[in-house]
């Protein structure tokens, strides 16, 4: 038996589902303020007087924002002045603010920075909440329930994506251009009042999970969940910690990090193309008299339907997760799903085909998404026993980088050549990240420690134990 697990019982608190529902909202609702911008882009050009590549720029800032918080975030964690409950009171503070300019620059046609404010805040929430699924399971769950932990959590990203492609297309009542000459005043006002109304509830929610975490968490149990945990909460006591620059060295030379971090940005950030362009697209489509529908409402639908596609992916990979422990299978079947329904797309939107473009995008969302998990999961298993909120927090790195690259890129193709190249942009960087996939190698390590558990204790109903002070 290895040091640390002698006497072990495992207690796990009930109050945990609690923290879950609150970081699935969470996620839910900056995924809302991140993606209600593209589906009306209309309406934001011809409200503040700009251009549709500075609309783009509503979405892209989200991805600016990282580059001046990550490294200062990665040291506090680091140095233990950073633990998980004051990431995610910070993350969500954050997300409040967002949505607290959004509501506000619809007062005025001359506010439009305040929109670029809110998204700069909407991209520190994202990169301090798209850490939490792996660093919350493993230090609050066992073994059998990491998977479905880190599920349930994604899950409230894609429902928020959902929400926030379809809602404010369905403002639109007809299909009007409003940057037009004879632009419909009426429906501009609709679609403000509108928007205006959605950011005010999600402003009021995400005051709410402030609330909630302030209240709730704490960095740990008291006990903790998995044999693993106990193993590595005796070691910190008696191993040197290494320093900020050995540890990120340490994460960065190893080559199944490395690769799972630049998958990880790709996996996540591509479908950028689609959220600031969809609409456009569609768009494309009946202008040349090949399709007969509203394209905002049907980029929207398509948005939605991938959105969908995520979640039954995020659901189905971490309950196979929780049982079946192959990692390399599962992020090889997921992106190569991912990348198959890149090509479908590509050739349904070439013949215009409705049932085609639905469900290729359904496939794309099953697959990346489920690719996602896997390597939540492969972050925290390689390169245990190093702190989980220090390692998910680093896979966020390239998801900026990427984001900012492929919609830049994305824009200049589709002006000089149109969707289709965009599409087939997309489909590259898709079949990139298969071939760094089949490259992985991941260890088990949290595994092989945790697999030793030998006495199962109920489930502790002391709630007063969970909020005890943290030791981080």
């Amino acid at each position: 038996m290895m040091f640390g697990q002698e006497n072990f019982v495992r207690k796990l608190y009930k109050r945990r589902w609690l923290i879950l529902i609150a970081l699935t909202l969470s996620e839910c609702l900056y995924a809302v303020a991140y993606a209600c911008f593209g589906q009306v882009n209309d309406f934001y050009v011809a409200f503040f007087k700009v251009t549709y590549a500075q609309v783009d720029w509503a979405t892209l800032t989200h991805n600016v924002s990282p580059f001046v918080v990550l490294l200062p975030v990665l040291w506090m964690i680091h140095h233990g002045k950073f633990g998980f409950r004051n990431v995610v009171i910070f993350a969500t503070v954050c997300l409040s603010l967002s949505f607290l300019c959004s509501a506000v620059s619809l007062v005025s046609d001359k506010l439009f920075a305040l929109v670029i404010a809110g998204q700069m805040f909407d991209g520190i929430t994202a990169t301090l909440l798209i850490a939490t699924p792996p660093t919350f399971a493993v230090t609050w769950f066992p073994e059998e329930e990491i998977g479905s932990a880190i599920a349930i959590n994604i899950v409230g990203l894609y429902l928020g994506i959902s929400l926030g492609t379809t809602l404010p297309a369905l403002a639109i009542k007809k299909q009007t251009n409003l940057t037009s000459d004879t632009a419909n005043v009426n429906q501009t006002l609709h679609v403000r009042q509108f928007l205006t109304i959605l950011n005010s509830v999600c402003l009021t929610l995400s005051l709410s999970v402030v609330l909630m975490f302030v209240f709730l968490v704490t960095d740990i149990p008291p006990t903790p969940p998995t044999t693993a945990q106990q193993v590595k909460s005796v070691q910190k006591e008696k191993k040197k910690k290494l320093g900020f620059c050995q540890a990120l060295k340490q994460l960065l030379f190893d080559k199944t990090y490395l690769l799972a971090c630049i998958v990880f940005g790709i996996t996540t950030q591509l479908v950028t193309l689609e959220y600031i362009m969809m609409s456009e697209m569609m768009r494309e489509l009946v202008e040349k008299d090949l399709l007969s529908i509203n394209a905002d409402r049907f980029g929207g639908y398509l948005l939605a339907v991938y959105s969908v596609g995520a979640v039954v992916g995020i659901l189905a990979t971490g309950k196979i997760m929780d049982f079946y422990k192959h990692y390399s299978i599962l992020s090889n079947i997921g992106s190569v799903l991912f990348f198959i329904s890149t090509l479908a797309f590509i050739l349904a939107f070439w013949y215009a085909n409705l049932p085609g473009l639905f469900v290729s995008n359904f496939i794309n969302g099953f697959g990346s998404k489920g690719l996602m998990v896997v390597l939540y999961e492969i972050a925290t298993q390689h390169t245990y026993p190093m702190d989980e909120t220090f390692v998910s927090t680093l896979l966020t790195i390239c998801r900026g980088p990427v984001g900012v690259f492929t919609g830049e890129i994305g824009r200049v193709l589709f002006n000089s050549f149109g969707s289709l190249s965009v599409l087939v942009f997309q489909s590259t960087a898709a079949f990139l990240t298969t071939v760094m996939t089949a490259f992985l190698s991941p260890k088990r390590l949290r595994l092989a420690v945790s697999t030793n558990v030998v006495d199962y204790g109920p489930e502790n109903n002391s709630e007063s134990e969970s909020l005890l002070p943290s030791e981080h």
